[in-house]
């Protein structure tokens, strides 16, 4: 590519340079990338944006990237699948938490009734505790004690 223009020079734009290259074969499936410092000089780049380009590649699963040895093709993009819809697989865990939420409501409601059933016979028969033993149910006393005027009343004055 010595003497094309690749626009802005950028990592981004060798790597978006490279997949096209890739997707053409002409770097094919199983053949390397060149060396970052050939790279860097076919772009007119430093080192550095050329690594940083190749590792963009690796990132997206396009090349393996094996220090001191190079950098092999391990896909074409276009064979890449794209990333998923978000928004709809937001959804389906959403309904599908829901769908869970409603079944355990389901088998838990049955079990609350006989667990109320049964806690009201054992406020019955402490009741009847209470009762048998001569002393007033603690559950059965007011809240609060009843006031007393601690002065005057209006009635009083």
């Amino acid at each position: 590519m010595a003497g094309e223009s690749v626009g802005p020079v950028g990592y981004r734009r060798i790597s978006d340079d490279l997949k096209d290259k890739i997707e053409r074969e002409v770097y094919p499936v199983g053949g390397a990338l060149p060396s970052y410092d050939s790279l860097a000089e076919t772009y007119g780049v430093k080192v550095g944006v050329a690594r940083n380009a190749v590792y963009s590649l690796r990132d997206e699963g396009i090349v393996n990237v094996t220090p001191g040895i190079g950098t092999e093709v391990r896909r074409k993009p276009s064979d890449i699948p794209p990333p998923p819809d978000i928004p709809a697989r937001l959804d389906e865990v959403a309904a599908t938490v829901q769908r869970m939420s409603d079944q355990i409501d389901g088998q838990i409601t049955p079990d609350l009734a006989d667990l109320r059933e049964q806690l009201g016979v054992l406020q019955s028969q402490i009741m009847d505790l209470y009762a048998k033993l001569g002393l007033t149910n603690p559950q059965q006393q007011p809240a609060t004690a009843p006031r007393r005027a601690g002065g005057r009343t209006a009635r009083s004055a």
